[in-house]
């Protein structure tokens, strides 16, 4: 991982949200939180998840949907009050997941995809309170978009 930063604080939190992501740590990952957390993944069909409930919901789809679930941080750029960290996603569908406006629907568990994305951070007193995520979707519709179905 390459690392340019200023702001140690805002690092480890920023750093605490994907080792809680990686090792399944819901209340780690809650922990590196505002309360009034924002988080948006910006793909069609998806609205801003608000407040640490809503973004536990998030959480709860994710880990029911993925198998093997590891986000893996390639570059990680954070200012005060400000970090962007490119990575890469590794997991398996296990269960539904939303593609646009259809819903893939998993007979079995399926081999496991790699997407690229990037977050942007927003923090404050050493919480997040803001992440936006975008992500290479295109590469789950072609590995699952067979079995998308109509919401």
């Amino acid at each position: 991982m390459q690392i340019d930063s200023t702001c140690p604080r805002d690092q480890a939190a920023v750093e605490a949200l994907f080792a809680a992501i990686n090792a399944g740590d819901k209340a780690g990952f809650l922990a590196t939180l505002h309360p009034d957390i924002v988080y948006t993944f910006h793909h069609q069909g998806y609205a801003p998840a608000r407040g640490k409930d809503a973004v536990a919901q998030v959480w709860d789809a994710m880990n029911a949907s993925f198998s093997g679930l590891h986000e893996e941080i390639t570059r990680l750029y954070v200012r005060p009050g400000h970090a962007i960290a490119q990575w890469t996603l590794s997991a398996a569908l296990a269960g539904a997941w939303p593609l646009g406006t259809r819903v893939a629907v998993p007979d079995a568990v399926q081999p496991p995809c790699i997407v690229p994305g990037v977050d942007i951070f927003t923090l404050e007193d050493g919480l997040i309170i803001a992440k936006d995520t975008w992500a290479d979707v295109g590469i789950w519709f072609e590995a699952w978009g067979r079995l998308a179905q109509h919401s």
